[in-house]
């Protein structure tokens, strides 16, 4: 079982958004990528724009930027 999470934060650092859900049955990797993935789908339900996005794991930013 595994826990991802994000947070989201405007340009002046304070948090203006939050979601955490648990996995079961996957890899590290996996979360990063749905944990990623979740951030971005709230940003577009919540009409955020101009995001920076940071994570734990290189891999899963390397393949974003190669497609």
């Amino acid at each position: 079982m595994a826990t991802a999470a994000f947070v989201l934060r405007n340009e002046k650092g304070k948090p203006v958004g939050a979601d955490a859900f648990i996995l079961d049955g996957t890899t590290i990797l996996v979360v990063e990528a749905i944990a990623l993935k979740e951030d971005l789908l709230y940003t577009r339900r919540n009409g955020i724009k101009n995001i920076m996005a940071e994570g734990d794991s290189r891999l899963v930013f390397e393949f974003l930027y190669v497609r």
